[in-house]
C-alpha cells in the first residue's frame, strides 16, 4: 500500500492512539492530538489522508460526529473514520449521513480492523471522486486530449509528457482563443488523479478589492479559521491564473514569490501557510 499520512484525534484514549502508531507506524506517518483545535491547526498546514476521529472529544467539545461537516467543508477530500466506544446503529447512520467514509468500533483488533478498513475507504472516496469529475467532463465543451498528428501537435504533445511529473510554474504562451486552459486541463488530466484539484482563478470576474483575499484567502475576525483563496483551494492540485498578464507587475511578482517559496500568507494572518500545488499561467 502506498504511504499515508493518518491523523488521530482523541481527547483521552492514549492507549489507542499509542496501539495505532506502532502499528502503522513503519508503513504510515501516524500523528496524534487530543482535541478538534489541535486537528485544525495540523490539517491547515499539511495534508492529511485519513482522519480517525473519537466520537467523544469531552465536555468542553462537540462530538466527532457533529464535527464531520465542519472538517469536509474545509477538506473535502479527506477520508473520515469515526472511533467510538459503542455499536450505536443512530449514531453511526449519522455519522455516514454526514460525510464520515465508515466507522470502527474501539476494541483489541482495531489495529486489524483498520488495516482492512482503510484501503476500502480509500478506494470508495477515489471511486466517488473520480465519478464526480467524469460526470462533469460529460458536459464541458473542451478536449482532454491532444488530437491530431502534424509535426506541432507532436512536438506539443512530447513537451507535455516531459512536464508531467513536475510540480514546477509553467508558462503558456497563445493568443487569446488559443486553447491555453484547455491545455491547462490536458496537463492536470495527465496526472491521472482525480482527488487532484484543479482550480481556474480569473482576476477579471473578482473586484480589484478582493483579489488579494480571493487568492491567498483571509484569516477571519475571530482569529479561528481562515477563508481560503484560490492557493489553499488548490492545495495538491493546479491553480490556473488564465489571465495573469492583465494584473499589475507587483501582484504578479507576489504570485511567483508565493509559487518559488511554496508559501501564501493570508490577508490579516501572522504566519504563513505552506502550500503545495502547481502553477500554471
Amino acid at each position: 500500500m502506498i504511504p499515508l499520512n493518518l491523523l488521530s484525534v482523541d481527547d483521552k484514549d492514549c492507549l489507542i492512539q499509542a496501539a495505532v502508531t506502532q502499528f502503522f507506524g513503519a508503513q504510515w506517518e501516524v500523528t496524534s492530538v487530543f482535541s478538534y483545535k489541535e486537528s485544525l491547526s495540523l490539517l491547515r498546514k499539511k495534508h492529511f489522508d485519513v482522519l480517525l476521529l473519537d466520537t467523544d472529544l469531552g465536555h468542553n467539545s462537540p462530538s466527532g460526529i457533529e464535527l464531520i461537516p465542519h472538517y469536509l467543508k474545509e477538506f473535502p477530500n479527506l477520508v473520515i473514520i469515526v472511533v467510538t466506544n459503542g455499536d450505536d446503529i443512530a449514531d453511526m447512520k449519522t455519522a455516514l449521513k454526514l460525510g464520515a467514509s465508515d466507522y470502527i468500533v474501539k476494541s483489541d483488533s482495531i489495529c486489524e480492523d483498520l488495516d482492512l478498513k482503510i484501503p476500502e475507504c480509500m478506494a470508495r472516496v477515489r471511486h466517488q471522486r473520480m465519478a464526480e469529475i467524469y460526470q462533469k467532463e460529460i458536459t464541458y465543451e473542451e478536449p482532454l486530449c491532444l488530437l491530431g498528428s502534424s509535426p506541432q501537435v507532436q512536438a506539443l504533445r512530447e513537451s507535455v509528457l516531459k512536464q508531467i511529473s513536475q510540480e514546477t510554474p509553467l508558462v503558456l504562451l497563445g493568443e487569446p482563443g488559443s486553447g491555453k486552459f484547455a491545455l491547462s486541463r490536458y496537463f492536470w488530466h495527465m496526472k491521472n488523479d482525480p482527488c487532484r484539484p484543479l482550480i481556474c482563478f480569473q482576476s477579471s470576474k473578482i473586484p480589484k478589492m478582493n483579489l488579494e483575499m480571493s487568492l491567498f484567502g483571509e484569516q477571519t475576525p475571530s482569529k479561528t479559521s481562515i477563508k481560503k483563496g484560490a492557493f489553499l483551494e488548490s492545495q495538491l492540485g493546479d491553480l490556473v491564473i488564465s489571465d495573469f498578464n492583465t494584473l499589475t507587475g507587483s501582484f504578479q511578482k507576489k504570485i511567483m514569490e508565493s509559487a518559488l517559496s511554496k508559501s501564501i500568507k493570508p490577508k490579516g494572518s501572522i504566519l504563513p501557510f505552506s502550500i503545495q500545488n502547481r502553477l500554471i499561467l
